[in-house]
């Protein structure tokens, strides 16, 4: 059993006691590893959490999940083919491209 002295009145007091048997001033522990390692994960967490910002849950309405911009309507609805063979004694490669666009939006810069 380890021995500290009082903070008031200086006696010997046993680490495992509450409180100083002359003066009954209360007798300070000290913090263990664990629950400092506890706390700062603890707080890590509430870090963690308030950074992230508000979730995508499921209240959003489907009308709006529908909702979709021209970009993405036009590059769902077009295909791009291509083909290549070897030209100029294989030394040269041609590409043969072809784009359809069945959506109403033009695309520009492929």
């Amino acid at each position: 059993m380890a021995m500290t002295k009082c903070k008031e009145c200086g006696t010997e007091v046993s680490t495992k006691a509450k409180e100083c048997p002359k003066c009954g001033a209360p007798v300070k522990r000290k913090t263990s590893v664990l629950t400092w390692l506890v706390a700062i994960l603890l707080g890590l967490w509430v870090v963690g959490y308030i950074a992230r910002g508000p979730s995508n849950d499921s209240s959003v309405s489907s009308v709006a999940k529908s909702e979709s911009t021209p970009r993405e309507v036009a590059m769902k609805e077009t295909k791009l083919d291509f083909s290549w063979n070897k030209a100029g004694f294989g030394n040269v490669m041609e590409a043969t491209f072809t784009v359809q666009n069945k959506s109403k939006y033009n695309i520009k810069d492929i």
